[in-house]
């Protein structure tokens, strides 16, 4: 099974999206397909529904320090956070660019250490049957992450494309076939339309607000 690689050597995926340790570094997706058309949700999803709707798979749990959706672990109540695309609408396959904005409105740093590690996070895609799913393999890096009392902005990159596939030459058992002149290529989504939305590892921010992506 070919796998894309991963640049950070902290990071693991499993299907459509890119994955990032909340750094400037730039890694790579994961997802795992549905049908075409609308999500299958006839509501809008908002921040709210994590766990819900058209963003069943991104599951909240309650534990004693609040609810957790997707490794997302409760924020401070300054920070908000968005997910802004330069481009909502591309051909599968495609790659897009974008930027996570984590606005502090408190007046005083905020760091985002969990119990003493670095968290990361990622930008999945859903469309209600499909979900992507970053898998965070990382050691625990003790360097502070700080929101500083601003609008602070990180990279995020969103690949349409499937995170694994069967080359050429080896029998299908589940899963779908490499493309490309050379057979290891992943094959790109189905068109259609989808969620973007942030996920994490023991990352204390809120859930973002979803952007509907469309894919021809």
């Amino acid at each position: 099974m070919t796998r894309l690689p991963g640049i950070m050597g902290r990071v693991g995926w499993t299907t459509v999206t890119r994955v990032f340790a909340l750094v400037a570094v730039v890694v790579v997706p994961l997802l795992s397909v549905a049908a075409c058309g609308a999500p299958a949700d006839p509501y809008q999803p908002s921040a709210a529904h994590y766990g819900q709707g058209a963003l069943k798979e991104f599951r909240c749990i309650t534990t004693g320090a609040g609810r957790q959706c997707w490794g997302l672990v409760p924020a401070d109540r300054g920070l908000s956070d968005e997910i802004r695309l330069q481009k909502t609408r591309v051909v599968a396959g495609a790659t897009i660019e974008g930027t996570l904005t984590v606005t502090n409105r408190d007046r005083h740093p905020v760091d985002l250490l969990y119990r003493g590690c670095r968290p990361s996070y990622g930008v999945a895609m859903t469309n209600g049957s499909a979900w992507t799913s970053p898998l965070f393999i990382l050691p625990c890096n003790p360097h502070p992450l700080v929101m500083e009392p601003r609008a602070n902005k990180f990279p995020v990159s969103v690949v349409t494309s499937y995170n694994e596939c069967m080359p050429r030459g080896v029998p299908l058992q589940g899963g779908r076939r490499c493309v490309g002149r050379d057979g290891t290529t992943p094959p790109p989504l189905p068109p259609g339309k989808y969620w973007v939305v942030l996920v994490g590892l023991t990352l204390a921010l809120p859930p973002s607000p979803p952007v509907l992506v469309t894919l021809t």
